[in-house]
């Protein structure tokens, strides 16, 4: 796909046939209020091919540092996921597989002033029918403040729950505590008090309490976000993986 097609948002309704499934699934957003940026698979370039819109660092970065612009907490599990999506894109031998894109809400670093949460979509483009490019689709949200990260296949632009699902299971969850942590990390997201849970444990409430402020320093330490209590540094990792 030429880039002055991004650039300049002509899309002709007489491109190519590669060209037009770029744009089917991109011309949906408003071009003139995103962030897109290049990864041709054969050259490695990352280039930036919008305005980036005082986001400073959006021009300056190659694929490398694009992926180190992600939350730390989040990078490993976010690159996990798009490998398994990539893996499925390249697997699916039907029609509509150029109709598939990745959504994640998820907080990037692209200028100078800390975190800002955006909505990221990652696109394939095909040339011969071989995976040939993604295009990166950040829409700026908002400054980022604690939100959980979000994924999800979409299909014409329409969240697919089923394909989410199935690669999901394949993408492991971090793992920031040790077994013991872990098993106790458990206990508490069934809902179980210290008490219960010192019950079925065969251990002293005061050990269970140990574990709870060990998780929660923890968990505090993974996120950057001090937790107010171990329930809602549990709460919070649940609903972000």
């Amino acid at each position: 796909m030429k880039r002055e097609m991004i650039r300049q948002s002509n899309f002709k309704s007489s491109a190519s046939g590669d060209e037009q499934m770029v744009y089917k699934n991109i011309s949906g957003f408003d071009i003139l209020n995103i962030i897109i940026w290049e990864f041709d698979l054969d050259s490695k370039d990352f280039t930036l091919l919008s305005q980036d819109f005082g986001f400073e660092k959006a021009g300056r970065i190659n694929y490398k540092k694009f992926t180190k612009a992600i939350k730390p907490c989040y990078r490993n599990y976010y690159f996990n996921f798009f490998t398994e999506f990539q893996h499925f894109i390249k697997n699916d031998k039907t029609e509509n597989r150029d109709s598939y894109s990745l959504q994640a809400i998820i907080p990037m670093i692209l200028h100078y002033k800390g975190y800002y949460l955006f909505s990221l979509y990652a696109v394939p483009a095909f040339k011969g029918g071989r995976l040939s490019q993604w295009y990166f689709i950040a829409l700026p949200l908002k400054k980022y403040n604690n939100e959980n990260l979000s994924v999800q296949v979409h299909n014409n632009f329409q969240k697919n729950g089923t394909v989410t699902s199935q690669i999901k299971k394949k993408v492991a969850s971090p793992k920031p505590l040790t077994e013991k942590q872990y098993n106790i990390f458990r206990l508490l997201l069934q809902g179980f008090s210290s008490y219960e849970i010192a019950e079925i444990l065969n251990k002293k409430r005061n050990n269970v309490l140990k574990y709870y402020s060990r998780i929660n320093d923890k968990l505090s330490s993974f996120f950057d976000i001090n937790f107010a209590t171990v329930k809602d540094a549990v709460e919070y990792y649940k609903k972000s993986f």
